[in-house]
């Protein structure tokens, strides 16, 4: 097997290794580090002659010239018998540290107190890297409104990686984040970039399913927020911001005894989110998140809480049906005039459908993909797809809240606006 090569950097000498026999390769949307899993057997007389391994080298992982890993090793297991001698390494890329590490500031006696005030986006993602060697984060023109507006705060909780601290920021301004096997950080949306294969069943798919959950989705999400710098009074009573978007898949599922009608199935879901991290500052705005009038309060908070919601549930819906594929090799079937060389599946771009069997034909987003190598199963590529929706975090993040209004809401406006008294909750 020499499709894969692992190059070892040791210093200024690097080492290449090739003739895998068993690999494994995996990127997801869903993981801030690509991993792979490679080992090679050997007799037992030649003792791992030529290994010069060590724990926590960097290493570089190539496929057929194509960089998919850029990290380092983090696991080596070798045993031997009788007759051979065996070694499993294992490693992840360089933001893996961002995965694991929690975030510490420079003055570490004020990690409990150390925050952001009205800095981008961008800017704070870069500040949580920076302790961690050579991340360099990324933004690409798809989020370069979002990655360049100002948080009005933002502070790591003690103790949380700066994977979950930048994945609490990519949530709010709806942003990706992603490693694409270079050792970076990218800040990116769903791709739009179309492969240059396409999975047709009968002719590259070896193994094909699809999987149709419901459990994680729900017909009612009723979102609160949290974290609003000061309290606003309404019908003189103290607001918690909360808003309510429905799953009307979900809601009608349940059918009446006669089945020509339908009932509303109940499956409500509570969620919270960070308004103040969530708040956009605007130049002329700057202090309406703590000056602002009554009206314009209100709706900013509620638009959040709304937002978040129609995430959720967008999400969740998308996550709720998944096609499976392992296909006969690492490489995509050529289709188009300028493709020049074997080029791997990639993650994040969207293919073309055609099965028949499980009834499906569309273009999907490739969520996830694995590299495979056996000497019984040669080389196969395990995709998991869905659609684009999934991961179509947010829209676009509130910018300015627009009216100057500072009379209370009516209750035939706020009914308007979807509300009901049970929206406004007392403390």
């Amino acid at each position: 097997m020499n499709d894969l090569e692992l190059t070892i950097i040791d210093k200024k000498l690097s080492t290449k290794y090739t003739g895998w026999k068993e690999v494994s390769v995996s990127l997801s949307l869903n993981r801030l580090a690509g991993l792979f899993e490679i080992s090679a057997v050997e007799e037992l007389s030649k003792q791992g002659e030529g290994w010069n391994l060590r724990m926590g080298q960097s290493c570089v992982v190539k496929i057929k010239g194509q960089t998919v890993i850029t990290g380092y090793i983090d696991y080596i297991d070798e045993s031997y018998d009788e007759k051979s001698h065996r070694i499993l390494i294992k490693g992840r890329d360089k933001t893996c540290d961002l995965v694991d590490c929690s975030y510490v500031p420079e003055d570490y006696t004020k990690i409990e107190t150390h925050e952001w005030n009205n800095q981008t986006a961008l800017t704070v993602i870069t500040a949580l890297c920076e302790p961690f060697n050579n991340i360099t984060v990324n933004s690409d023109a798809s989020v370069k409104e979002a990655a360049t507006e100002l948080l009005a705060k933002f502070k790591v909780s003690v103790g949380e990686t700066a994977g979950d601290a930048i994945k609490r920021i990519c949530n709010a301004k709806g942003i990706m984040p992603m490693s694409k096997g270079d050792g970076n950080l990218y800040l990116t949306r769903a791709g739009t970039k179309s492969c240059y294969g396409t999975i047709i069943r009968g002719k590259n798919v070896k193994k094909g399913r699809l999987l149709q959950t419901d459990r994680e989705r729900f017909s009612h999400y009723f979102v609160r927020g949290k974290g609003v710098s000061k309290r606003v009074n309404l019908f003189s009573q103290e607001i918690n911001p909360i808003a309510l978007v429905q799953d009307e898949v979900v809601m009608q599922q349940v059918y009446g005894a006669n089945r020509k009608t339908t009932e509303i199935r109940y499956r409500p879901k509570v969620l919270t989110t960070d308004i103040i991290s969530n708040f956009t500052i605007d130049t002329s705005l700057k202090t309406t998140a703590q000056t602002g009038t009554t009206t314009q309060k209100v709706i900013a908070e509620v638009n959040i809480c709304k937002t978040r919601g129609e995430q959720e549930a967008r999400i969740r819906a998308g996550k709720s049906r998944a096609l499976y594929y392992t296909l006969y090799s690492w490489f995509q079937n050529p289709k188009r005039a300028d493709f020049q060389a074997e080029k791997i599946w990639p993650v994040n771009n969207l293919v073309n459908v055609y099965d028949p069997t499980l009834k499906v034909e569309g273009t999907y987003l490739i969520t996830d993909v694995r590299f495979n190598f056996s000497e019984g199963d040669g080389s196969t590529t395990d995709l998991i797809l869905m659609k684009k929706d999934a991961y179509m975090i947010l829209r676009k993040p509130i910018r300015k809240i627009v009216t100057s209004s500072d009379q209370l809401f009516s209750s035939e406006a706020l009914r308007e606006m979807g509300f009901t008294t049970e929206t406004f909750l007392n403390k």
